[in-house]
Formats: structure tokens, C-alpha cells, sequence
């Protein structure tokens, strides 16, 4: 069913907790990870890296689920394919704060590189599965001085680890992205309001609206 735009929300990492121990994940849909007294709760946006074995999960958020004492799922993740929990991992519950006044946001780009490998026997063009480009999200603002939310993204630009923006829709979904800000532009058009643009380019798959 078609969803409307309206009441989208943009927000931005502006926080992240200590550290909790992960002591074990599922081969799962979605995975139940267990780390004792964790005090998540459904909902929250957490960060995890460090595990050995699952490595499919490193540096990236998930939104919180079914979360009891020492246990809690990350919504809408299939890791029945994932490579088997080994040891070792930690999860970082994250602030996240609404950027104001979006007025558009897009997520594209992204994609293997082909690697062209034809030669003087092939039969038609060969090509190599290159690394994946991740693609980036960006949105569209009006220009708001005071809003802490465009404060926080202009602050990504000097961070030198990946941070977590998330898109939610009106039904509580919610997109959660690791990478860096990329870009950031502003304009002062005539007999109009301030806009600007933001740029964040993603460093690990996407966790797509749990």
C-alpha cells in the first residue's frame, strides 16, 4: 500500500552509550542477540562492532525488537545466511537527533563496479564482480540557524568514525544508515527561504525500514 510522505523524519547521530558486551547471536530472521542487562528497549538505535565470525553486522545500526532482561532481535534482518557467531562483539545504543525542515530526501546510487576482463578468446564481453559502491542519502532543507539536528550533521564532518542517520516514515518504519557527511551546500535565492542540501555517503549496508 502506498504510504504518504508526510511526517518523515530525518534524524542524526549525537550520542552513542558505552559499550555492552555481546556474548552471542542467532542464525536467524530476524537474529536474537544476547548481551546481559543491556537496558534496550524497543525502538532504540543501536551500533555494533567487533564480532568475530558474524562480520556481516560490524559497523552497522539496527533498531532494537523484542528486547527482554539480556536478549533483544534486530528488526527486519535476515541472517539465516549470515556466517556463524563466533565471539566477541559489542553494541552502542545511539542518541539520534530530528534534523528540521527537510523538504526532501533521496537515496540512490550505489551498485557493483563491473570489471571489464574480456580478452582476445572470449566470445562476448566478460566481466568481474567489483567491489560495491553503497550509494549516499541526501536531503534537501530549508535553512534553520538555531536547529540542533542541521548543527549535529554539519558536526559529522569532523568525525572520524562512522555515525548512524535514520529515516523514519509516519507507520514507524525506519531506515538506519552507517557512513560519513559528504557535502553540505546552502543558497540565498531571491524573495525566498534559505535552503540548503545534505550529504551522507553509506559505509555498510543499509538496514532497511524495519
Amino acid at each position: 500500500m502506498a504510504e504518504r510522505t508526510k511526517k518523515t523524519i530525518l534524524r542524526v547521530e549525537t550520542a552513542r552509550a558505552a559499550a555492552k558486551t555481546i556474548t552471542g547471536i542467532t542464525q536467524a530472521d530476524p537474529p536474537v542477540v544476547t548481551a546481559t542487562a543491556h537496558g534496550y528497549a524497543n525502538g532504540d538505535i543501536v551500533y555494533v562492532d567487533g564480532i568475530v565470525g558474524m562480520t556481516e553486522l560490524n559497523d552497522r545500526a539496527f533498531v532494537v525488537a523484542n528486547q527482554a532482561t539480556n536478549t533483544f532481535e534486530l528488526k527486519g534482518i535476515k541472517a539465516a545466511g549470515y556466517t556463524a557467531y563466533t565471539s566477541g562483539g559489542s553494541a552502542y545504543k545511539a542518541t539520534m537527533t530530528k534534523v528540521g525542515e527537510p523538504t526532501n530526501i533521496n537515496i540512490g546510487g550505489g551498485g557493483s563496479q563491473q570489471i571489464d576482463v574480456t580478452n582476445l578468446d572470449s566470445e562476448s564481453i566478460e566481466q568481474l564482480a567489483g567491489l560495491p559502491n553503497l550509494g549516499s542519502i541526501t536531503a534537501d532543507i530549508t535553512l534553520n540557524h538555531t536547529d540542533t539536528g542541521q548543527a549535529a550533521f554539519r558536526d559529522l564532518f569532523t568525525a572520524t568514525t562512522p555515525k548512524i542517520i535514520t529515516i523514519s516514515t509516519a507507520t514507524s518504519y525506519v531506515l538506519c544508515a552507517t557512513g560519513y557527511a559528504q557535502n553540505q551546500s546552502a543558497s540565498f535565492p531571491t524573495n525566498d527561504a534559505q535552503r540548503g542540501s545534505l550529504e551522507f555517503t553509506v559505509y555498510r549496508a543499509l538496514s532497511w525500514f524495519a
